[in-house]
């Protein structure tokens, strides 16, 4: 019988001051010889860069950061890492850690759909597995963070727990996928 054993290595955030994490993991596939010897899976975890301190955002972030609290999610303003844009990253508030997910939103005047939010994310998430040394294919982060988006907001959810779906999005005026 094959066992698939996981290990992780985290690394450090990057220097910019920091208000918010979200971490994600890239597993790769159990795999073995049908032998019955072990197999092996590696799962790398790091800290994705983190926002930085609140630059001007929209009233359509401002507002929807409030809306979020209100909501029971703990919303911070700052400059997204992986986009480069204003705008504000949410993650569940007490007791909900392992039942919703980590998002962020932006203004659509800022980033223009969810799609092309998830997409920078993606390869931010890329660039920054290379640098540290993990080889890993683009299409193997893409189910990593799934686009969000409303009239005014665009903006992506971080899927590492799969927890996208279950995050209640569509009561905070947003749509996923």
């Amino acid at each position: 019988m094959n066992h698939c054993r996981a290990t992780h290595r985290a690394t450090a955030p990057t220097a910019l001051a920091v208000t918010a994490a979200a971490t994600v993991l890239v597993l790769t596939a159990c795999s073995g010889d049908g032998d019955g010897t072990e197999a092996t899976t590696t799962a790398e975890v790091f800290d994705a860069p983190l926002a930085t301190e609140a630059p001007a955002v929209s009233g359509n972030v401002d507002a929807f950061s409030a809306t979020a609290t209100a909501a029971g999610w703990s919303c911070l303003l700052g400059t997204d890492p992986f986009t480069g844009q204003p705008g504000a990253t949410c993650s569940p508030g007490a007791g909900d850690t392992l039942t919703r997910a980590v998002f962020a939103v932006f203004d659509r005047d800022d980033v223009a759909d969810g799609a092309q939010a998830a997409q920078l994310a993606r390869e931010s998430t890329v660039e920054e597995l290379a640098k540290s040394g993990t080889d890993v294919a683009s299409d193997f982060v893409a189910d990593q963070f799934l686009p969000l988006d409303s009239d005014t907001l665009s903006g992506y959810c971080v899927n590492t727990l799969g927890t996208c779906s279950s995050s209640g999005f569509d009561d905070l005026g947003l749509t996923l996928g």
